[in-house]
């Protein structure tokens, strides 16, 4: 455990190989796939956790409209801490943090622990998008940002859609609390690939941004700047901020 804990918070030794940026693409790409699939678990079983716990229409809506409202509160309030803390940290915990709750969601007996594990998983599961994007844009140049945010974006549908198929089928065979139980194991497995491989340490870019838009590079090759870091400080907090409410908006009108 302890091991596990220093290489959470420990530097890396060696800088990043030049293709790092599209390593981080995929390795966030199975952390945001897991974050929409969890969230999509309940919509495959509701029919049978209806008839497990006796429970209303009204009740399982309650359900979502909580794990809605918990995300819009918390997504603001941890993009807000993303801006003081290490972005890798940001996103190993919240995975964490909501794979553990949906693990734990079998231990419900009733409307009001399966209303409470369910709140939990909202919480973890507001931390990843504002980090993530921010993290995704230190790491590629604007010249290839857009590409980069548009394929991380894909895994937000196909979690949605493979997880609900998923977690239907998982239901069927061997009960609704099965699906649950899987996808907490896989966010575990995708926990411990990415504790050794998920870096935060990006040279800072928006110096040679602002002379360089050379298309098809990224942050790799860009050593670090002074001023440009400072650009780098003094506004990603803000887009942060916005980045995580327009997610919000987006979660919401789903």
């Amino acid at each position: 455990m302890a091991g596990v804990v220093w290489t959470m918070i420990a530097r890396f030794p060696r800088p990043a190989p030049a293709h790092y940026p599209w390593i981080l693409i995929g390795l966030l790409w199975m952390v945001s796939f897991l974050n929409s699939a969890d969230r999509a678990i309940l919509n495959a079983v509701k029919p049978l956790l209806r008839d497990a716990f006796a429970i209303t229409d009204v009740q399982l809506g309650l359900v979502d409209t909580v794990f809605f409202w918990t995300y819009a509160v918390c997504a603001f309030m941890f993009g807000r801490i993303g801006d003081s803390v290490r972005r890798r940290n940001m996103v190993l915990f919240g995975l964490l943090f909501w794979s553990m709750a949906t693990g734990f969601m079998p231990i419900a007996t009733g409307f009001a622990m399966l209303l409470g594990m369910r709140t939990l998983v909202a919480v973890g599961e507001s931390t990843y998008y504002p980090t993530a994007t921010a993290l995704i844009s230190s790491w590629h140049r604007p010249a290839m940002r857009s590409r980069a945010l548009a394929i991380h974006q894909t895994a937000v549908f196909a979690g949605g859609g493979i997880g609900s198929w998923a977690a239907g089928a998982l239901a069927d065979a061997h009960g609704w609390s099965m699906p649950f139980i899987v996808f907490a194991l896989l966010g575990g497995v995708v926990f411990g690939l990415l504790i050794f491989t998920l870096r935060d340490d990006a040279p800072a870019i928006a110096a040679a941004a602002a002379t360089d838009n050379t298309p098809g590079g990224t942050a790799a090759h860009h050593p670090a700047h002074p001023r440009g870091a400072a650009v780098v400080r003094g506004v990603q907090p803000c887009h942060r901020r916005l980045l995580g409410g327009a997610q919000l908006v987006q979660h919401l009108c789903a």
